[in-house]
């Protein structure tokens, strides 16, 4: 197997991957370190687990299609193929040969799964390696999602079977303010993220929120500035040590 790994910058510099909490992104790129010859990772939660985030930054991946979830556990990295292209004398084939036939590659090199396949249509991280109830209802009506307490008690939003709570939300925006609050939920609502609709990850996201310097037209464009660099096995270890050992 291949020992080098690389990371298109088409897909890490743009804002929807920037968007993603810290922890989902770290994640996604240990993924992409671990994965086969054919981005496939076997053991996707124990990878979570060794990086320090949890199944919450899973579902984040799922839901913004960094990462295709099969119900055997196995996982496949989504731009694989746009990130990397290995030597035919370094290339060794996926022992994941029932997931693999599963996916097909569109014109952007990216791995989707076949139509009328089990897995087709899955929108959450199935951490049982069993599929929902509702496994087939891959479209959520958004003015169904908000529901204020005078219709369900005192759910305040809703997304599926998951809800946040009147109370929940106060304590929210007294911590952070209405604006941030507000602006999180609409982009778990909006994407749609499930299994984020809670305090935790909420809470998580509202104080990146409150950190994250205001973006300009300067600072989103300066990344595009670096060339490309190639990296040795000792480099890349520093740099995954870096990665490990800095508090997400």
């Amino acid at each position: 197997m291949a020992e080098r790994r690389m990371f298109a910058k088409s897909i890490v510099n743009s804002d929807a991957f920037g968007d993603m909490p810290a922890s989902s992104r770290l994640l996604y790129f240990r993924y992409g370190m671990e994965a086969d010859d054919d981005g496939f990772i076997i053991n996707p939660k124990q990878i979570m687990r060794m990086s320090g985030a949890s199944e919450d930054d899973i579902r984040v991946l799922v839901a913004k299609h960094y990462i295709i979830p099969f119900v055997s556990g196995v996982i496949a990295v989504t731009h694989w193929l746009v990130h990397n292209s290995i030597r035919k004398d370094r290339y060794k084939p996926t022992q994941c040969i029932e997931e693999k036939k599963l996916l097909r590659v569109n014109d952007k090199k990216e791995y989707f799964l076949a139509e009328g396949s089990e897995e087709e249509g899955v929108p959450l991280w199935l951490p049982d390696g069993k599929p929902p109830d509702n496994h087939l209802e891959t479209q959520v009506s958004i003015g169904k999602e908000r529901i204020d307490k005078d219709s369900i008690g005192e759910c305040k939003y809703m997304l599926g079977k998951e809800s946040l709570s009147e109370e929940t939300y106060n304590t929210l925006v007294n911590r952070f303010g209405k604006t941030i609050v507000d602006e999180q939920i609409n982009r778990i609502i909006s994407n749609p993220y499930y299994g984020c609709l809670n305090e935790k990850t909420i809470s998580q996201w509202c104080e990146e929120a409150r950190h994250r310097p205001p973006q300009t037209k300067k600072n989103r464009n300066s990344f595009n500035n670096f060339e490309q660099r190639h990296y040795s096995d000792e480099e890349f270890e520093n740099i995954e040590r870096i990665l490990l050992t800095t508090s997400v």
